[in-house]
C-alpha cells in the first residue's frame, strides 16, 4: 500500500464509490478533492476558503514538468489510437449487466426508493449496485480486451471486475432481503437472483481470478492497521 500526504494512492480506483458508507474517506484525495469543490461553491465557507494555505500545503511547481508538458503537440494528442471493438462474446456479457440494471430500476418504484430509505435498506442497495455492476463490467472487459498480458503486476481489468462481482454479491443478499422483507415476491427475487448468478459465472469465466485482486487499503488490514497505529501516536 502507497501512501501520499495521508491518502491512499489508487484507493478510489476499486471502491464502490458509496463514501456514505465508506471508512476510508479520510484516506480519498477525489473524496477530498469533491469536499473542496463543495466547500468552494458554499457562501457560508468563505472564510474557510480564502484563508492562506498552510505551509505543509505548499509545493514547489516542477518546473521541468511544465516545460515537457508545453511542449507536447496536440496532434499527438487527438492521434491516439483507438482501442479494439469488442468481440462478441464480450459484448454479449456487457449486454446482460446492462440488461441487468435496466431490469432492476424498472422493477422498483423509483420514486418511493429515491433517497427516503436507510442506506442498509434492501431497494437502496440494489438501486446503488444495478448501474456500478453495468460500468464495471463494461471496464472490465474492456480491459480485458486490450490487455497484452506483459504488464507483471495486476492489470485493472481484474480489479474492475472483482468490484464487480462485489457489487453482484452484495446485490443477490439484497433481493433475498427484500424477499424476506416482503418488499417484493419470491418470484421476483428469484429471477433476479438468477440473472446475477449468470452473470456472475459468464465474468469469472473470462476473468478467472478477479477475487484475488488486492484493493488498495480495502484489502490490505494489515498495512491500514499500521497507518493508523502512526497516526494515533
Amino acid at each position: 500500500m502507497e501512501v501520499h500526504d495521508g491518502f491512499i494512492v489508487g484507493i478510489y480506483n476499486y471502491c464502490d464509490s458509496w463514501c456514505a458508507k465508506c471508512r476510508f474517506t479520510s484516506r480519498c484525495h477525489v473524496f477530498a478533492d469533491e469536499a473542496k469543490y463543495e466547500a468552494a461553491a458554499d457562501s457560508d465557507l468563505t472564510l474557510l476558503r480564502e484563508a492562506p494555505p498552510h505551509p505543509s500545503d505548499v509545493r514547489r511547481s516542477n518546473s521541468w514538468m511544465e516545460e515537457v508538458l508545453s511542449e507536447i503537440d496536440e496532434k499527438q494528442l487527438e492521434e491516439v489510437p483507438q482501442p479494439p471493438p469488442l468481440p462478441a462474446r464480450l459484448m454479449r456479457v456487457v449486454a446482460l449487466s446492462q440488461a441487468y440494471c435496466d431490469h432492476a430500476w424498472t422493477a422498483l418504484d423509483s420514486t418511493e426508493h429515491s433517497g427516503c430509505l436507510s442506506h442498509d435498506d434492501p431497494s437502496t442497495i440494489i438501486h446503488w449496485f444495478a448501474p456500478l455492476i453495468a460500468a464495471k463490467t463494461r471496464r472490465a472487459l474492456k480491459g480485458l480486451n486490450e490487455f497484452d498480458g506483459e504488464r507483471e503486476f495486476p492489470p485493472d481489468h481484474e480489479g474492475s471486475a472483482k468490484i464487480a462481482l462485489i457489487g453482484i454479491d452484495r446485490s443477490m443478499t439484497a433481493w433475498a432481503d427484500a424477499r424476506t422483507a416482503g418488499s417484493i415476491s419470491g418470484e421476483q427475487s428469484t429471477r433476479f437472483i438468477e440473472e446475477l448468478h449468470r452473470l456472475c459465472c459468464e465474468l469469472e469465466e473470462l476473468i478467472p481470478q478477479p477475487r484475488a485482486f488486492v484493493r488498495p487499503g480495502f484489502d490490505e488490514p494489515d498495512e491500514v492497521r499500521k497507518l493508523e497505529a502512526v497516526d494515533w501516536s
